[in-house]
């Protein structure tokens, strides 16, 4: 529960990028790349730093550029079009709210290569690329376009951009028997009190509320006490679900 609290945004950026990677929007090794740091000591491309007086512009952060677009034909030919464009760049990194303005030659490659996608699919791109972009100059940044970007793969539904205020009852209401509620908490969040409550309010006594942990060797006792819940009509919870992928 915590987790879905103190992390929505997060939680929600990496499930629309695996979704992303599932239906091909973008390749996998262009999703990898924006959580991996370049290995380059040297550009191919000529340093532009020196044309500008600003200190996001480093000739560090101007090699992970370089690195990265020689890695993708999407971004192929960016580095000239950002040294031409400098002093635009210059303006939308001095502050958080320029970032909505257009990014120069960054989707030129898009525009060329994807003319058969749909209007959304391709904005999906555009603001991915910005986020590469973004995490390279200005990561302090960042949070406002990953934003913009799972509201867009979700269609300005604003529940995976908020934080979840997780009602067990609500959840219990939507909720059929063959439907398990799962909860995903972090370390020092304990969902069994609020189970253990709840379950008073239906008059669930303690002998009709199993508990039972995943450990090894304890497959075949799970089975057991789930299909004596199912005929007793008891409820039962599982811990440590991530340990045994048959679960």
């Amino acid at each position: 529960m915590s987790l879905f609290e103190k992390d929505a945004i997060l939680f929600s950026f990496l499930m629309a990028l695996q979704l992303i990677e599932s239906d091909g929007t973008l390749e996998k090794k262009l999703i990898k790349s924006f959580f991996r740091k370049g290995t380059w000591t040297d550009a191919e491309n000529i340093f532009p730093g020196t044309e500008i007086n600003s200190g996001w512009l480093t000739r560090e952060k101007w090699v992970q550029l370089d690195e990265l677009c020689s890695k993708f034909e999407i971004l192929t030919g960016f580095p000239n079009k950002f040294t031409q464009n400098l002093i635009v760049y210059d303006e939308i990194f001095k502050k958080e709210t320029n970032l909505n303005k257009p990014f120069p030659g960054l989707f030129d490659n898009i525009d060329k290569k994807d003319k058969k996608d749909k209007k959304d699919t391709r904005e999906i791109k555009e603001i991915f690329l910005k986020l590469l972009v973004i995490k390279i100059f200005k990561p302090e940044y960042l949070t406002l376009t990953i934003q913009e970007f799972i509201l867009k793969y979700f269609e300005n539904n604003k529940k995976f951009t908020s934080r979840c205020i997780f009602n067990i009852r609500n959840t219990y209401l939507i909720m059929k028997q063959s439907i398990p509620m799962l909860f995903i908490h972090e370390k020092g969040s304990d969902p069994l009190i609020d189970i253990s409550k709840f379950s008073k309010d239906f008059n669930i006594s303690d002998e009709n509320l199993a508990k039972k942990s995943v450990c090894r060797g304890q497959n075949d006792n799970i089975d057991k006490a789930l299909c004596k819940a199912r005929e007793k009509g008891q409820w039962i919870i599982i811990q440590n679900l991530h340990l045994e992928s048959s679960f």
